[in-house]
């Protein structure tokens, strides 16, 4: 990994990850049953990786306004001290990067390049999950990303950038036994999983498997001692709705649900139901988990949006939160603040990233 130099070049760092591959074949061997942990949002120690748009294709007409959310985004990890790794690709060069970077007013100097091979911008989805042992050290979890089911071809090349994260530091991976995306599950770090049942139980990513058995296997992969299910995500979700968007750990037994205000809308069902379970749902200790409630935004440009406050990255010193421009907005800051007291809240106008689908969350990926 190299530091854009005077020159302006930057080396490629190309990974082939499968002779880091640990297959473990017996079930004592699990992350689990090894004292590893999976570390919530706020407990991640490692630098920011931020996804760079690599293509026009995805992002039509906001093509240019997406990189300069993207830029805009590092600026403000950069000006809270975070570290800052760009995630680079053949069709978003660094030197091209740098430019946009430059033009936002962020030195290119001060973060860091990796050319990843990749054919989109999924980082968040792509990535491993980092699990940590009380000796400090940490294994990846590969979840085999295959585009949310197989919904948008091609995607081999995306499927192996887990591998390429975890060779680039050293990280021993673990080929899962199925399959899921990170932002498909969410963990308060002392034991509870979240989860939707439309994600991980859909015939897209796991055919072969129930209920029992994918909650099985989140508790030994994972490192869980609990997961809290909830019924579905959000309409127009191409992720067949990931829990990142209507429900997150903010502390441990502490969670964020996404709620529609005015009762009419298409997601006022789900996210009903989602709630109802969080209201019947206990921590490790027999408690019942608290619940903050966070608005959904009224911004709509088209009707098949999925928007979501809860789409935020927590950095080291900070919190990026996408922002619609709509009355909502102020609402869900103000929920978000207390939870996290010893990092700034930073809005980020969201726009163009949600007219492709996207958030904040997306482009980023923190260990």
């Amino acid at each position: 990994m190299t530091r854009l130099g005077q020159s302006g070049t930057v080396e490629a760092f190309y990974a082939v990850p499968e002779a880091n591959v640990i297959h473990t074949p017996h079930a004592n061997a699990t992350p689990r049953r090894l004292g590893y942990r999976m570390p919530a949002s706020w407990q991640r120690t490692g630098p920011t990786f931020v996804s760079w748009p690599c293509g026009r294709e995805a992002w039509g007409e906001r093509w240019h306004e997406v990189r300069q959310v993207a830029a805009r985004m590092v600026r403000a990890l950069r000006e809270h001290g975070e570290e800052v790794r760009i995630a680079t690709c053949k069709m978003a060069p660094e030197d091209t990067v740098a430019a946009a970077l430059q033009f936002e007013g962020v030195d290119p100097g001060a973060v860091s390049f990796v050319r990843l091979q990749r054919d989109t911008e999924w980082l968040a989805d792509m990535a491993p999950v980092v699990l940590e042992h009380p000796s400090g050290s940490r294994i990846a979890l590969d979840g085999h990303y295959n585009a949310w089911g197989e919904k948008y071809a091609p995607w081999h090349t995306d499927a192996k950038v887990a591998g390429q994260l975890a060779q680039a530091f050293g990280l021993p991976l673990l080929d899962a036994p199925f399959t899921f995306e990170p932002p498909s599950v969410d963990t308060d770090g002392d034991g509870l999983l979240l989860a939707t049942e439309s994600t991980l139980l859909g015939d897209d990513r796991n055919p072969d498997l129930g209920r029992d058995a994918i909650e099985a296997l989140l508790l030994e992969w994972l490192c869980a001692e609990r997961v809290l299910w909830l019924a579905d995500g959000m309409h127009g979700d191409d992720t067949d709705g990931q829990v990142s968007s209507v429900a997150r750990f903010a502390a441990p037994g502490v969670v964020l649900a996404a709620v529609e205000q005015e009762g009419t809308d298409r997601d006022n069902r789900p996210l009903r139901e989602n709630l109802a379970r969080l209201l019947r749902a206990y921590d490790r200790a027999g408690k019942r988990v608290e619940i903050v409630t966070v608005p959904l935004p009224s911004y709509r440009r088209f009707d098949d949006l999925a928007l979501s406050y809860l789409r935020y990255h927590v950095g080291a010193r900070c919190v990026l939160v996408p922002t619609y421009g709509c009355p909502e907005d102020e609402q869900a800051i103000a929920s978000l603040r207390p939870l996290f007291p010893d990092r700034e809240l930073v809005p980020v106008d969201a726009r163009p990233l949600a007219e492709a689908q996207a958030g904040i969350s997306c482009l980023c990926w923190r260990w």
